[in-house]
């Protein structure tokens, strides 16, 4: 029971559950999820936040929504580095 209570808490507890999955792979993420409720809750808002796609460009536009806009509208791609980096995870400096 204690362990079921130490693993309810981490995963409730969003800063310590998202320093355990970013260092986990994409396969390994879908793998944990699978093992229990609870790891497929703290997965999938891991995700959600990891992958936000929104948040990632606004390094790069101070409106996001409407740089997707325009790719809606325009059929624009992001692709290269960019793309690597929102996939990966990862952020390259400058």
């Amino acid at each position: 029971m204690a362990t079921t209570q130490s693993l309810r808490q981490t995963f409730h507890i969003v800063s310590i559950s998202d320093l355990i999955l970013c260092h986990l792979s994409p396969r390994t993420l879908v793998w944990l999820s699978r093992t229990c409720r609870m790891a497929h809750q703290a997965v999938t808002r891991f995700l959600q936040r990891a992958y936000n796609i929104n948040r990632h460009l606004s390094r790069y536009f101070q409106d996001p929504l409407q740089f997707r806009s325009l790719q809606a509208r325009t059929g624009l791609v992001i692709s290269g580095s960019n793309a690597l980096q929102f996939l990966d995870r990862t952020s390259y400096p400058e």
